[in-house]
């Protein structure tokens, strides 16, 4: 198998990380951490209403990755924007 990229050469896994990493005003982080926030407050409505086990419990997992998405997004950002003392 050949290694078609140079040694140095850096090669992100997502278009969003890409995009994350070109947005130095902070403007699309706060694009998806807004939609994620989102996303992750319906969710919990969605439970706190009250569902079946099995359907709580299918909630609460999509909710733990949307909470850790949320990370991901927070500190991708901060590792390639974090200010140089």
């Amino acid at each position: 198998m050949t290694d078609n990229h140079k040694k140095d050469e850096k090669v992100y896994l997502s278009e969003t990380e890409e995009r994350l990493i070109q947005d130095t005003d902070g403007s699309y982080r706060e694009e998806l951490l807004q939609q994620l926030y989102q996303e992750a407050i319906r969710l919990k409505a969605l439970n706190d209403k009250g569902t079946s086990p099995e359907d709580f419990n299918k909630i609460d997992h999509i909710l733990t990755g949307v909470v850790a998405a949320i990370e991901v997004v927070e500190k991708n950002w901060q590792k390639h924007h974090k200010k140089q003392p």
